[in-house]
Formats: structure tokens, sequence, C-alpha cells
């Protein structure tokens, strides 16, 4: 599941939207479509500067390198220790996570890329997902999918565990992007703008056709998207009696930043606003009316996130 990250120079307060039965939109169990202020705690994250949306669970990296946690911890993919709702900063063996600079949420499990470039997991390991291989390092980005992992090494290099297999043959990659479900496809964006596909269970990557220029790479449940050099979105993949996930709504221009979720389409445009398509169960996944001055979005199963540099927009989602 993707998560794009912001500048650290444009922090802010994160808000959520979508199913939140679990808390995993706004960090409180408060009906299960709803939208809001992300609270945990009953604390309001600010200096927001990453986020990242699993299964049921949402997680956020601030400008101190700290990441904070919320939604369902029953596999312990927000704490790493299991117990049912408990959201708060996220610990390692009694200790706060610190020096992250980049985090990645699963299904039931989460991952983060520590400043040094070693890899940290947490949640479910019953596929070992959340068993760092041995010996990998000089990571720069990270990509965590429904049961596996993948991790882009400063080489150009890829490393695949958990239930995946490592693709084979990469190199000059810059960017990574996982599938959210057995089976489908995930995404390398290559240094000359092209981007190579390949199913996660067999590791045996496909060049797209057709496709050049690319800068951002996003995979969901069965589609992906792509963001051109010019700001404009491709979509690939997608299936029969779908949701129109990978069908790109006409005009969509001025684009920054894309997300892809379970049969849903998220994407940033230049001035701050968001737009999203795809499957949209009764309209309760609408971007909220007055969501503004976004930086940043992510795509969880069925909700998603945004962080607003706006006090006054945050302030109008505040659960009264």
């Amino acid at each position: 599941m993707l998560l794009y990250q912001s500048s650290l120079a444009y922090s802010g307060q994160i808000i959520g939207w979508g199913n939140n039965i679990a808390g995993q939109a706004t960090g409180v169990q408060n009906g299960q479509y709803t939208n809001g202020v992300v609270v945990v705690n009953g604390r309001v994250l600010t200096n927001a500067v990453a986020i990242s949306g699993g299964f049921s669970h949402g997680l956020a990296l601030l400008s101190n390198g700290t990441v904070f946690g919320w939604g369902s911890n029953l596999a312990g993919q927000i704490m790493s220790v299991l117990s049912d709702n408990t959201n708060g900063p996220v610990m390692i063996n009694g200790k706060d996570l610190s020096n992250i600079v980049a985090i990645s949420a699963g299904a039931r499990h989460s991952l983060a890329l520590k400043a040094d470039g070693n890899v940290v997991a947490w949640g479910d390991n019953s596929e070992g997902e959340a068993t760092i291989p041995a010996g990998l390092s000089n990571v720069v980005a990270i990509a965590a999918g429904s049961d596996y992992n993948l991790a882009l090494r400063k080489d150009g290099t890829v490393v695949g565990w958990g239930m995946t297999r490592s693709p084979v043959e990469l190199s000059n990659i810059v960017a990574i992007a996982a599938s959210d479900v057995w089976g489908s496809g995930d995404l390398a964006l290559k240094q000359d703008g092209t981007v190579l596909e390949w199913d996660n269970r067999n590791g045996q990557p496909i060049m797209l056709s057709g496709v050049s220029n690319i800068v951002a790479i996003a995979a969901g449940s069965r589609h992906g998207l792509l963001l051109t050099k010019d700001k404009t979105v491709i979509g690939v993949g997608g299936h029969p009696g779908g949701f129109g996930e990978a069908n790109i709504p006409p005009g969509l221009t001025n684009m920054v930043a894309i997300a892809a979720g379970n049969e849903f389409s998220l994407a940033l445009k230049d001035d701050g606003s968001v737009m999203l398509w795809g499957r949209n169960p009764y309209h309760r996944m609408d971007v909220p009316e007055g969501l503004s001055n976004v930086v940043a979005i992510a795509a969880g199963d069925n909700f998603c996130l945004a962080i607003t540099t706006n006090n006054a927009v945050a302030e109008k989602f505040r659960q009264k």
C-alpha cells in the first residue's frame, strides 16, 4: 500500500475518511463511515510528514522521526504487542521507535525505514513478513503488501520477503509499490522513467508497454497508478466487473501524488485538492467537503488519509 511522503518542510495534521469501524480513519471509533481529524489517545496528531494506511490501521511519521499508529491492533500492527485497539506511539521492545524516515502499513503488519538504512517490522508474522531478512541494509525505500514486503536498496536492487518471491534481475530501480492482494501486480519504477510489473507469486518482471516519463507509482488491490512527468495519471490493471479504479476521470491534470486502495484511487492536485474515483459505496468515501491545502495522501483498504498544512481546515474536522 502506497504512502506519499511530503517534504519535511510541510508538516501538518491528518484528516481521515471512509470505513472507521476500528477507528482506522480518525483514530476514534465513532461510526462505520465518517471523517475527522486523526486523534490518538485524545491527542490531535500534528507535525505529520508522512502517512500510510493498511487494512484497518493507519500510521503517521512525525517530523521528529517518531511514528504513531491507530485503528486495529489485533495482530500487533500498531504497538508490536497483541491487544484490541491500542493506539499511540509505536514501541519496539519497550522503546519508542525513532530516527524513522519512511513508513508503510501492510494488511496486518507494518514497516519503518530508519535513517541508517535499516528496516524495522512488527505485527503479524504468519508468513514471515515481520522478520527482516538477514543482512538487509542500505535500504532507501520500503513497501508493505498484504502479507509480504519489498525493500529498495541503494544500489537499485529490490528484495522481497514474506509470502512473495523477490523479483529477479531488477536494476536501476528508484521506486517500488506492493499490492495488497496475493496474486496481484507489484510495480517498480526505473531510473529512465519506465515501469516494470510482476505477479507477486512468481517475481518475473515485465516492462509495461507504451509507458515512459513516469515519476511515481502506486499499487492497489488489483490495479496500479502511474504519475507522469507532465502531471497526468495513467491507470493499469483493474479487473472485469470492477469499479473503474484504473479508468482515469476526464480532466485529471496537474497531479503531484497518487495512491491506490481496494478498488479505488486517489490523486493529489498541485493546488492541494484531492480526487477520488472507483469503488465508493453509497458515496460514503467521497472526499470530505472543505478538505484543502493537502500535501500528502494515503489509501487504506476502505479508508483514506490526507495531511493538510492549514490549521483552520483541520479545525473544521475536529470531532465536537
